[in-house]
């Protein structure tokens, strides 16, 4: 299997039920013995674990869990993530305007620090930035905290909503550096409703996952281009 061109990957058939019945940002750790999610429905950071690595049928829901309802928005929260050494992680809340979400809502990306490296129980909020899109469902931060790819859903704004955003930050994980680069790349031609995307700590290889097609994309990313965030060329599978 080539890695993050999904040739050869097979579905192998393991499920968990899981406290928050709205998941977002699935992380797990390197060695596959750890697992974390936010839960849109709960505002909560879950921590799990598995006795053997990667194996879903191991897996002890649920050792941890961290309220991050507090950290400034009080919607929706998506787009979990780590970032290299554990001493913080990203997520993103869909904060309501009006009582709405989608063309209602702007989303905000917050950043929370943590004294004990992944470690949910020890983080708190630390600051946040107002991204351009009202309905991003999730965020992927490269590895130096520069760079930030956030993937908008057409679920309630149409494809006028089905683009991908790169946000550029002067410095690393401090969000008041950061702004819009380039334009915004659609994707409704591929699927109507992404509802997650990762890019590769090299940055050249995304993967989104599609809820309309039910498929998993695989795209290639020019390099140096902020204009054009991913080529015109993907690869799916059920």
């Amino acid at each position: 299997t080539d890695a993050w061109t999904l040739d050869g990957c097979s579905y192998t058939q393991h499920s968990a039920d899981l406290t928050d019945v709205n998941p977002y940002g699935l992380e797990f750790s390197d060695d596959g013995t750890k697992m974390w999610y936010v839960g849109a429905d709960s505002d909560d950071v879950f921590y799990s674990t598995l006795s053997t690595a990667w194996d879903l049928s191991t897996l002890t829901l649920e050792v941890d869990t961290k309220d991050v309802s507090n950290g400034g928005g009080n919607t929706h929260k998506t787009g979990f993530q780590w970032n290299n050494n554990g001493n913080h992680f990203t997520i993103n809340d869909q904060e309501s305007i009006n009582g709405g979400i989608g063309s209602g809502a702007r989303t905000v990306h917050e950043e929370w620090s943590c004294t004990t490296p992944y470690d949910i129980m020890s983080c708190s909020f630390s600051e946040s930035y107002t991204l351009s899109e009202g309905n991003i469902m999730s965020t992927t931060v490269s590895p130096d905290g520069t760079t930030i790819i956030g993937m908008g859903s057409g679920v309630y704004q149409g494809t006028s909503g089905e683009n991908l955003y790169r946000y550029d930050c002067s410095t690393g994980f401090d969000l008041t550096s950061c702004s819009q680069t380039g334009s915004a790349v659609n994707y409704s031609s591929t699927d109507s409703n992404f509802s997650w995307c990762l890019v590769n700590d090299s940055g050249d290889r995304m993967l989104c996952v599609g809820n309309s097609n039910k498929n998993i994309y695989s795209y290639t990313m020019p390099q140096g281009n902020p204009n054009t965030i991913i080529s015109a060329t993907g690869t799916a599978i059920e």
